[in-house]
C-alpha cells in the first residue's frame, strides 16, 4: 500500500481488493460525489454476492455484514466513524502524508482503520460515507466456518490497539448487550428465569430491525430479511465467542497463492 500510494500520481488515492468486483461507473461516482464535498476520506459501501438458495451461510453472512455497513453509515453521517473497509475506500494523497505512520504498520489488520482514525483526530468533519448504490463493490463472503472466525478474530485483534474513545465506548455498549444476552440464554439450561434474556431479546430485535430493513431495501436484498429472526439467535452467541478468542488466538492472514 505504501509503496503504492507513493508512486501515484493523482490527488485521490482509491482503494479496493483483488477480489471485488467493481460496477462500470463505479470511479466515476466516487470522484464526483468528492467534487461536491471535498471529503479528506470517502468510505463507500462493500456488499457480500449471495446465493439463490436463501439458507445458505453465504446469505447469513451477508445480512450481518450490511448490519455492518449500516452502523458504518450512521457513525459516519454522526461526524464519527467507528469502521471503514479498505475494499471500498477513498482519500487524499495530501492528506495521507501528513501522517509518519498512518496506517499503524506494527499491526497486520485495520490499516484502513487507523488510516480513518487519524483522519477524524484531525478533519473530524471531513470524513464521508456515500451512499450511492453504484459505489458499491461486491465480494465474496467466506466459505466455511473457519475462515468465518479467522477473519472475525482478526477483525476483533485490532481493537486492542484502538484509541479513539468514541469507537471504544460504542464498542463496549454492544460487546455489553451481546454478553448479557449470551449469559442469560444459556442460564436457562440452568433453570433461571427466560423472562430477562426475553425482553432483552426483543428490545434488540425490535431496535434492530429498521436499520436492517432499510439497508437491505437501499441495497435490493430484502428477501436477505427473512433470515433476520434465526440471526438475532446466533449473533450474540458468534460475537461473544469471537471476543473471547481474539484475547488467545493470533489468526492467520489470508491464504496467498503465487
Amino acid at each position: 500500500l505504501e509503496l503504492g500510494i507513493s508512486h501515484s500520481c493523482g490527488q485521490l488515492i482509491i482503494t479496493t481488493d483483488a477480489d471485488c468486483r467493481l460496477q462500470k461507473n463505479w470511479i466515476e461516482t466516487i470522484v464526483n460525489y468528492y467534487s461536491s464535498t471535498k471529503a479528506k476520506m470517502i468510505i463507500a459501501p462493500v456488499v457480500y454476492l449471495t446465493t439463490k438458495h436463501l439458507w445458505s451461510f453465504a446469505n447469513f453472512q451477508a445480512l450481518e455484514f450490511l448490519s455492518l455497513q449500516a452502523v458504518t453509515s450512521a457513525t459516519a453521517k454522526m461526524n464519527s466513524p467507528i469502521m471503514c473497509n479498505g475494499a471500498n475506500l477513498c482519500f487524499e494523497k495530501a492528506v495521507y502524508q501528513q501522517f509518519n505512520d498512518a496506517m499503524n504498520n506494527k499491526t497486520a489488520s485495520g490499516d484502513d482503520t487507523f488510516l480513518m482514525f487519524n483522519i477524524k483526530h484531525k478533519y473530524k468533519k471531513s470524513i464521508f460515507y456515500i451512499d450511492d448504490i453504484r459505489a458499491a463493490v461486491k465480494t465474496e463472503p467466506a466459505n466455511n466456518i473457519k475462515n468465518f472466525f479467522n477473519q472475525r478474530i482478526r477483525w476483533a485483534g485490532k481493537t486492542k490497539h484502538y484509541s479513539d474513545k468514541f469507537t471504544l465506548i460504542t464498542g463496549a455498549i454492544i460487546l455489553t448487550m451481546n454478553l448479557t444476552l449470551f449469559f442469560s440464554f444459556w442460564a436457562i439450561l440452568f433453570n433461571y428465569s427466560t423472562l430477562y434474556f426475553f425482553i432483552t431479546f426483543m428490545v434488540k430485535t425490535i431496535f434492530d430491525f429498521p436499520m436492517l430493513w432499510a439497508i437491505t431495501k437501499h441495497y435490493k436484498q430484502q428477501r436477505l430479511m427473512w433470515l433476520y429472526l434465526p440471526l438475532q439467535l446466533v449473533y450474540f452467541q458468534y460475537v461473544t465467542i469471537v471476543s473471547i478468542l481474539s484475547f488467545f488466538i493470533k489468526p492467520k492472514w489470508k491464504n496467498r497463492r503465487i
